[in-house]
């Protein structure tokens, strides 16, 4: 997909990216004013307009650069991961809220985008997720230590398990994270307790051994 921000001239570029930022961020997709917009990088509704026809686009593309952002932070961490499957796995929490408490307004328009988004769009911003989660993936799987598994499981199917648990943590993060002002970034370090717990439990199961 062609990024239109890409396609503005490069003086006016960032103004624009970071007004969009800021008002998407601030006001949510259907209160965010284009007019404000418009003031805010100094540029003229010809030329917004031009580049990204409608809000709706405009917004996709901000979701866009925000969905980016976030690989880009996450890439250098996933090149120097532990081989251990479950130390990955917090290690990969850690660096996202990492990034989020770094980049509080793209963080929130990724909150507007998942929890807060009219049907309208849904569709779209649904693709941009499973597509960065499918890169996520894969490189949280490349060179993981399979010799920890025990060897009477289906790896996969343990797997699956493991990341299904964390997105229904995940969602419930969601949920009580949206109705505080912050979007729950003061709460990051009681959820990432929680992670922990969860992959502790996740890690040696519930049961004693007989």
């Amino acid at each position: 997909m062609a990024d239109p921000y890409q396609q503005i001239p490069e003086d006016k570029r960032d103004k624009v990216l970071q007004a969009a930022i800021k008002e998407f961020a601030r006001c949510g997709y259907e209160r965010a004013s284009t007019n404000q917009i418009i003031q805010e990088a100094n540029i003229s509704k010809g030329l917004l307009f031009h580049y990204f026809k409608n809000k709706k686009n405009l917004f996709l593309a901000t979701l866009d650069y925000c969905f980016n952002l976030l690989l880009n932070h996450m890439q250098p961490y996933m090149e120097e991961m532990s081989a251990d499957f479950f130390e990955r796995l917090l290690e990969l929490g850690k660096a996202k809220m990492k990034m989020f408490l770094d980049h509080p307004l793209e963080y929130r328009i990724l909150m507007i985008a998942f929890a807060d988004a009219p049907a309208e769009i849904a569709e779209e911003i649904k693709q941009r997720y499973e597509q960065t989660e499918a890169i996520s993936y894969s490189f949280m799987l490349r060179g993981i230590d399979h010799s920890k598994f025990r060897p009477e499981i289906d790896q996969e199917k343990a797997i699956q398990l493991v990341m299904l648990s964390l997105e229904a943590m995940r969602n419930q993060w969601l949920q009580r994270f949206q109705v505080n002002e912050d979007k729950g970034l003061s709460q990051f370090d009681d959820a990432l307790q929680e992670m922990e717990q969860m992959v502790e439990i996740l890690k040696y199961g519930v049961y004693r051994r007989e």
